[in-house]
């Protein structure tokens, strides 16, 4: 086994970009986790992006697309035009790919693929990690053949491990999220300052499916004297999220806030409004802190089997949250149980252990 200097197992992330997003999250995940072992890590991006200089302070990066922009890819440029470029970020692609060939290689995003093109031979050890179950339903053949012959397949859910199990015959390995307890924020202790419900809609307004009006609304009548915030990861959440939010009427006591806002709060209730397991890790903290959480699909925190509302059952969603709020014993119960299950379940070192044995086997 080809190793770096000291002896020590050589491991390639391959993904998209460091843009902000799930894919993003759960590739710094597993970098976090990896650059705890004894390996010598490194990840290539085939684009850049704005979280780039976060990614470089836990691993060494290297963007593909760099190789046609810098050094003798922009002298070619210069020289010969675009085409020359591209000639010369092949050629140097391919060296830089067949300097790794004995790495255990991670591929973390369908279009990553791409860069094993550029092998003269296949990887040593090839795993490839399938943080969203349709990933890779529509990978170009010639990529296909190069999944074809993984020695691990890393999926989100049991569900999606039967799906993988029937195409593949490398073991399937049902990790769900790879957030580490340790990097989760602290809420803050019970009693001290406001307890809001907390409204988990999914990222992504424009495309996701959420009840968040329809929960907010009958919850404030409900529950008169509670308030509510309804969380927006980004910009053009917010924007929609605020542009419903004034028309609900609701004054003060619905506001929408920002991750470092909502991670702020220590809610009486998290509801999660859509049929993703949206923002896993606040959704986790809060679990963990025996805050109750209650939605679609729990999944993600409790595993399969998971007590949710079947879809479009917002009414049941609605007076399970009432009953929580006017029932604090039946609350505390319940956070307790979800968070001794999230905690037994949390183990990121036990679920990770085949990927850790693949990589450090002869």
């Amino acid at each position: 086994m080809t190793t770096e200097g000291h002896g020590r197992p050589r491991v390639v992330i391959a993904s998209m970009d460091a843009r902000t997003g799930q894919t993003f999250d759960d590739l710094e995940q597993l970098v976090r986790f990896l650059a705890t072992r004894p390996i010598d890590l490194e990840v290539v991006l085939v684009g850049d992006g704005e979280r780039l200089r976060d990614l470089r302070t836990q691993s060494k990066v290297t963007v593909v697309d760099a190789f046609r922009r810098r050094g003798p890819g922009r002298v070619a440029g210069w020289v010969g035009g675009p085409h020359l470029a591209r000639r010369v970020k092949s050629l140097r692609l391919r060296r830089w790919v067949d300097r790794r060939d004995h790495a255990t290689w991670i591929v973390h995003h369908p279009t990553a693929t791409s860069i094993l093109r550029y092998a003269a031979a296949p990887p040593s050890k090839l795993v490839v990690s399938v943080h969203v179950p349709t990933a890779f339903d529509h990978a170009r053949a010639i990529d296909a053949e190069t999944l074809a012959g993984a020695d691990l397949w890393l999926a989100t859910t049991p569900e999606h491990r039967d799906d993988l199990s029937v195409l593949t015959t490398a073991p399937v390995l049902a990790v769900g999220d790879l957030t580490d307890h340790a990097d989760l924020p602290d809420l803050p202790p019970e009693g001290d300052g406001e307890e809001p419900i907390l409204l988990l809609p999914p990222s992504g307004a424009w495309h996701g499916i959420s009840h968040t009006v329809e929960v907010a609304s009958r919850l404030a009548v409900a529950c008169p004297d509670l308030s509510l915030a309804w969380a927006a990861r980004n910009a053009e959440d917010r924007w929609m999220a605020e542009h419903d939010v004034s028309r609900l009427g609701l004054g003060a006591r619905l506001r929408v806030v920002s991750p470092t806002e909502w991670t702020a709060l220590r809610p009486r209730l998290v509801v999660r409004t859509g049929y993703s397991p949206a923002e896993s890790g606040t959704a986790l903290a809060a679990a963990l802190a025996g805050v109750p959480v209650i939605g679609f699909d729990l999944t993600d925190l409790l595993g399969p089997g998971a007590e949710a509302h079947r879809p479009f059952d917002v009414e049941g969603l609605v007076a399970q949250a009432i009953c929580l709020l006017t029932q604090p014993n039946e609350a505390r119960a319940l956070g307790r149980r979800q968070g001794e299950t999230a905690r037994t379940r949390g183990d990121l070192a036990r679920r990770l252990d085949p990927l850790v044995e693949l990589i450090e086997g002869g």
